[in-house]
Parts: structure tokens; sequence; C-alpha cells
């Protein structure tokens, strides 16, 4: 069958489109808020850009015609953290994808608790076990209403030693969730090897 994106509305694309797409790695993304409260939220159009410096990219929609709060914060603060979704905290992050009013605190609504980062003012999250410190290189507006793709540079890898063997975090430790179509999830719990020819 044949389907033209033009022919179903906004709704019916998205989860048209959030079903073919998967599993897609979720992006926890940590902001700090203009009172110096913290933001954080969830976003499952996440991919990385560079591996040397290690770039990331991940969008944003917008909200009642403005960007969502984490852009909002990244457009001033031009920094972030991205958090890893995992079996442990797949339940805390799904709370924090909530529509809440800006100021609100995501983490103390989920009950997470947050670390102090190295090189940046935003927090990370202490119940995820990576968490990449992030200073902005590029906003990128595209459609209409307006989605805001955000691209950043790691300049810090918090990584629990736990799961961190021989240079790499081990998946079977780290146990990594990953968005379906809506309001599925997955874990990655089946993996296997594959020699480059």
């Amino acid at each position: 069958m044949n389907i033209d994106p033009n022919d179903i509305d906004r709704k019916e694309a998205y989860n048209l489109f959030t079903s073919v797409i998967v599993p897609r790695p979720i992006a926890w993304v940590t902001t700090l808020n203009d009172d110096g409260s913290t933001n954080a939220a969830p976003f499952s159009f996440f991919m990385g850009v560079t591996s040397y410096p290690p770039r990331l990219a991940f969008s944003v929609s917008s909200r009642r015609g403005a960007p969502k709060d984490t852009a909002k914060n990244i457009m001033r603060t031009e920094e972030f953290v991205v958090n890893l979704v995992t079996k442990s905290n797949v339940e805390a992050m799904f709370i924090t994808s909530g529509d809440y009013e800006y100021g609100i605190d995501e983490l103390r609504q989920a009950k997470l608790s947050t670390g102090e980062s190295e090189k940046i003012s935003a927090p990370y999250i202490k119940e995820s076990p990576v968490n990449m410190e992030c200073k902005l290189e590029k906003i990128v507006e595209i459609g209409e209403p307006t989605n805001y793709m955000i691209i950043g540079e790691v300049i810090l890898f918090h990584i629990d030693e736990a799961i961190y063997s021989e240079g790499v975090v081990d998946p079977h430790k780290l146990q990594s969730v990953g968005r379906m179509g809506n309001p599925l999830y997955s874990n990655v719990n089946d993996i296997f090897k594959m020699e480059r020819p």
C-alpha cells in the first residue's frame, strides 16, 4: 500500500511516522529555567551527529505557537545535559514527559535527584547511568509550526563505572529503553553481533 502524508492529518502522520522509525533512543534533557530551577523533558527524535568531537541532535516541537521550555532554555543558556533512559528509570522519565507549566520542577514530580555538572550550569539526573554535558552548536528551525533541531557538542561524559568496560558502555548492563509507536516502549534485550564485511 502507499500512503501520501499530504492525504492524512497531523495526528495520523505523527502516529504513522513514529511507528515506522523504531526503536528511537530517548534524549532525557535537563536545562535551567530562567529562575534557576531545573527543567527535564524526554525527546525521542534523537541521534548522534559526529563522533570526534562528539555531537548529538534532538528535535523539539512547538507548543501553542512558541518554543517548548527545553528549547527556550537552550536558546538562552546555550547548554544542556542529555541523560539516558534505562529500564530502571523509565517510569520516572515518563512522569517528566507531562505538559507542565514553565517553572514546574519535573524532577521533583518524579522524585529524582540531580548532580552538579562540571563544565556547565545545567545539572544532570543522578538516576541515569550516562549523562552528557553539552554546549549548543546550532539550532535549525524547520517546518510550520516550527520544530527546533538542536545540535550540541558533548564536552563531558558522566558514566557509571558499573556499565563501562574497555572504552565502551556494555549494552547488556545499560539496559537502554527506546520509544516505539505511541504509547509503546522497548527494552534493548536481544543483542547480537555482526562483523563488518
